[in-house]
């Protein structure tokens, strides 16, 4: 995708119930946010480029007693966020491209 490619950490399998948002290349491929809902305000943002149209690109997504990290493929921190109010269980993930762009997924668990 050369942009806005979306994460779901979800608490069951509807994307309606409560979830965390991660959203890697958005505004134009220009930041990456980490959100506590579906179009929620931005808890943890990184600034720049991460996201490639013509190439694949390697994140890793962990999650652990509501700490969320999203790392690039070299393993580099590009966001980071912890929720201590109320920590979600994650039952289910969501894929899916935004805003105008396509994309290809490889996702291995």
């Amino acid at each position: 995708a050369r942009n806005d490619a979306h994460i779901a950490l979800m608490s069951s399998n509807s994307e309606q119930s409560p979830l965390y948002e991660i959203v890697l290349g958005g505004w134009s491929n220009s930041k990456s946010v980490i959100r506590d809902r579906k179009q929620g305000k931005a808890l943890a943002t990184h600034v720049g480029r991460v996201l490639n149209e013509n190439s694949y690109r390697t994140f890793f997504i962990k999650w652990n007693n509501g700490r969320i990290t999203v790392q690039n493929g070299r393993k580099q921190r590009i966001v980071e966020w912890t929720d201590v109010s109320n920590p979600l269980r994650i039952r289910n993930i969501g894929v899916s491209t935004g805003w105008g762009a396509t994309g290809v997924w490889n996702i291995s668990c």
